[in-house]
């Protein structure tokens, strides 16, 4: 094992340690409610924070409450830094099977 190699796996088992995984993307939405004296009339509108991932073919939306938003945007991140990192060991992998080399 190289040592790039030795150094993915051991950044991909740390991640795996870490508090969690979600898979999708993260989508702000802003909008107005409607409401006349609201802040939003004048211009500055509501902001909420969405989890977007497809399942079974279809897109899935999940409204993230403010408590949670840190947390999700982590596992989020998580998810997307063990997929780079596998990928890079596949390339490697590839790389090997395409040199005939163990």
């Amino acid at each position: 094992m190289s040592p790039r190699e030795r150094e993915l796996r051991s950044r991909l088992a740390g991640l795996l340690r870490s508090a969690g995984f979600l898979r999708g993307t993260l989508s702000v939405r802003e909008r107005v409610c409607g409401k006349k004296n609201c802040k939003c009339a004048r211009g500055e509108r509501h902001v909420a924070l969405y989890v977007v991932a497809s399942d079974g073919g279809k897109l899935r939306q999940l409204f993230v409450p403010k408590a949670w938003e840190e947390d999700v945007r982590e596992w989020v991140q998580n998810h997307h830094d063990a997929r780079a990192i596998l990928e890079e060991i596949s390339r490697a992998h590839w790389a090997r099977v395409q040199k005939r080399e163990r």
